[in-house]
């Protein structure tokens, strides 16, 4: 008879077979797998950070075609980013652009978003706005803002 080959899990030391090695992991520590992958997530974030700003700092053009076309993705995230690097190249026109794109087409979700980006960038004025506009578009909108006083 064939003797199945064994593996050691490298958390609980248990011996499991090959072929439920995946599973076991998986179901048996899944709060290690998600720590390590968040930081793997992490890691991965702060090098793309590193090459952005080096890609800024050595070809400016370059960087700034970069987030024109990261700034067409869907992700309202990747949009803040960029929204976020323009107003650091002091490209606020090109950062509005992005903002009133958002705001044209987004929900009460992205509206917070963008109420938020203007609140920790210091922009009081332009935050209110936004929230006096999703006022009117949404009703319901002040319900989503527990605890911001700013409306």
């Amino acid at each position: 008879m064939i003797e199945m080959k064994k593996y050691k899990c490298p958390y609980c030391r248990k011996e499991i077979k090959k072929e439920e090695f995946e599973f076991h992991i998986s179901c048996k520590h899944p709060e290690i797998i998600e720590k390590e992958e968040m930081e793997m997530l992490n890691e991965m974030k702060r090098q793309q950070y590193f090459l952005m700003s080096v890609l800024r700092e050595k070809n400016p053009s370059l960087y700034t075609e970069f987030l024109e076309e990261l700034s067409k993705e869907e992700n309202i995230e990747i949009k803040i980013m960029c929204i976020e690097e323009f107003f650091v190249m002091n490209e606020r026109e090109r950062a509005e652009r992005i903002i009133f794109e958002i705001l044209e087409k987004g929900g009460k979700e992205d509206y917070m978003k963008i109420f938020i980006l203007y609140k920790k960038m210091g922009e009081r004025e332009k935050a209110i706005d936004v929230c006096k506009k999703a006022t009117e578009k949404f009703n319901s909108f002040i319900e989503g803002m527990e605890g911001e006083n700013d409306c």
